[in-house]
C-alpha cells in the first residue's frame, strides 16, 4: 500500500504527535508499504535520520502556513505520489488534505489528540477554517483514528461527524528504548526515597493547556512538608517565557530547573522520582505513558486521555484537577511507602508493554487505512 503520511508542524518545540509519526512510518515500512512523509522534517535532526536510515522519502513542505500555497503544494506532492490513501496526522493538517483527498479522489485519514478543539471551538468553531475543517470530517473523511475515548467523544462534539468513523488508536510506545534500567521489575531513582528528598519531573510542550506554571506552587507544599524537592521541567512552547517568569517570581525559584527540550528521554525520566501532569484536556499523554514505560510512578490530573491511561492506585495516581494539595500528599505518601512506590512502578511498566507497543498501534492503523481503501473503492 502507498500511504502519504502529514504532519504539517514540525519542530524541537512540538510534543509527541510528531515522534508517533515518525514511528508510524518506519513501522508501516518494515511491513512493506511505500511511504512518503510530508513535513519539514529536516528542522529535527534525529527525525531526519531515522527516516533516511529507513530509506523513507521526505518531502519538506509546510503545511501549516497560511493562504492557499500550503494547500496547492500537497495536492501537487500527492498527486505526483499517487497514494492510496492519505493520513493527516495532525489537526492542523487536516484541511489540506482534505481538499487534496477530495480533488484528487482519494480516502483520507487523520489522528486526533494532540491540540484537541477547545470548548470554544466546539461552540463556535474557528472561524471559516474551522467551519471548512468540520465539513471536511464530516463528508470528506473517510475515517479518523483517536488517541483516547475523550479524544474521540471531544472530536464528535466538535464535528458533529459520525461514531463509527471513529476508531480508538492509542499511541504506542518503545517500550525497549525505555526498558534500560538495571533491575527490570522496577525503577530505581536517583535520588533517595528514604532521605525525604524528591525529585519532581514534568515533560511536555510547554502550552497554556499543559499547566506548568503550576509547578513552583507544588515544589513549595512539598517542602512546607518537610521534603526536600526540586523540579525538573523538560520542553519547550509558546508559554516557555510566561511559565519562566512565574518560576523567577515564586519562592521555589532556585529549586525548579529547565532543561528544554531532550533527546535522551530514557536517561531524563531516571531523574525523577515521580511524572506530574497537570492538564485536564491531554488526548494521550505520551509523557505519562514514557514515564510509566520507565517505572516511573505518575502523578496525574484525574481528566482527559491520562485518567484513561492510568488505573488509579495501581499503576499511577490520579487527583482532582488542579489541587495541589492532593498532588503533594500523593507524593509525599509515596515517599514514606517504599513498596507502594515500587508496586506502582511495576504496573505501569508491564501495563505499557501489555497495551501500548509500537506494533499495535502501527497494527491498528494498518488496519484502518485497509479499511479505508476498501471502503473507499469504486
Amino acid at each position: 500500500m502507498k500511504i502519504l503520511l502529514i504532519q504539517p508542524a514540525v519542530s524541537p518545540a512540538k510534543g509527541g504527535a510528531q515522534w508517533n509519526t515518525v514511528r508510524l512510518a518506519v513501522g508501516l515500512t518494515e511491513r512493506g508499504h511505500r511511504i512518503r512523509m510530508v513535513g519539514e522534517f529536516h528542522a529535527v535532526p534525529e527525525m531526519s535520520r531515522i527516516l533516511a536510515d529507513a530509506e523513507i522519502s521526505v518531502a519538506s513542505i509546510r503545511i501549516h502556513g497560511r493562504g492557499i500555497r500550503p494547500i496547492l503544494s500537497l495536492i501537487l506532492e500527492a498527486k505526483k505520489f499517487s497514494p492510496d490513501v492519505i493520513h493527516s496526522c495532525l489537526r492542523s493538517g487536516d484541511v489540506a488534505a482534505g481538499i487534496a483527498a477530495f480533488l484528487l479522489r482519494k480516502p483520507v485519514v487523520s489522528t486526533v489528540g494532540e491540540k484537541l478543539p477547545t470548548d470554544n471551538d466546539v461552540r463556535n468553531g474557528i472561524g471559516w477554517k474551522g467551519r471548512i475543517h468540520k465539513t471536511l470530517l464530516r463528508r470528506v473523511f473517510t475515517a479518523i483514528g483517536a488517541t483516547s475515548q475523550f479524544a474521540k467523544q471531544h472530536l464528535i462534539s466538535y464535528s458533529g461527524i459520525e461514531t463509527s468513523k471513529v476508531k480508538v488508536i492509542p499511541n504506542g510506545i518503545d517500550f525497549e528504548s525505555f526498558d534500560r534500567s538495571p533491575t527490570p521489575t522496577q525503577h530505581q531513582p536517583e535520588s533517595s526515597l528514604r532521605s525525604k528528598s524528591v525529585v519532581v519531573g514534568v515533560v511536555g510542550r510547554i502550552a497554556p493547556e499543559k499547566r506548568i506554571e503550576l509547578m513552583p506552587q507544588l515544589i513549595d507544599r512539598l517542602t512546607t512538608k518537610g521534603i526536600n524537592a526540586t523540579g525538573l521541567i523538560v520542553g519547550e512552547g509558546i508559554s516557555e517565557s510566561h511559565v519562566k517568569a512565574v518560576v523567577r517570581a515564586s519562592t521555589a525559584s532556585e529549586r525548579i530547573t529547565f532543561l528544554g527540550n531532550r533527546t535522551d528521554m530514557a536517561s531524563v525520566y531516571r531523574k525523577f522520582d515521580v511524572l506530574v501532569h497537570f492538564g485536564s484536556v491531554e488526548g494521550f499523554g505520551l509523557a505519562i505513558a514514557e514515564a510509566m514505560a520507565c517505572g516511573v510512578p505518575v502523578v496525574a490530573a484525574n481528566a482527559g486521555g491520562a485518567a484513561e491511561l492510568i488505573t488509579d492506585g495501581h499503576d499511577g495516581m490520579l487527583v482532582p484537577t488542579g489541587s495541589i494539595d492532593h498532588y503533594a500528599e500523593i507524593i509525599a505518601s509515596l515517599m514514606n511507602d517504599r513498596a507502594v512506590y515500587q508496586r506502582l512502578s511495576a504496573n505501569a511498566r508491564t501495563k505499557v508493554k501489555q497495551d501500548f507497543s509500537i506494533n499495535q498501534f502501527v497494527e491498528r492503523y494498518e488496519s484502518l487505512y485497509s479499511n479505508a481503501v476498501g471502503g473507499n473503492s469504486d
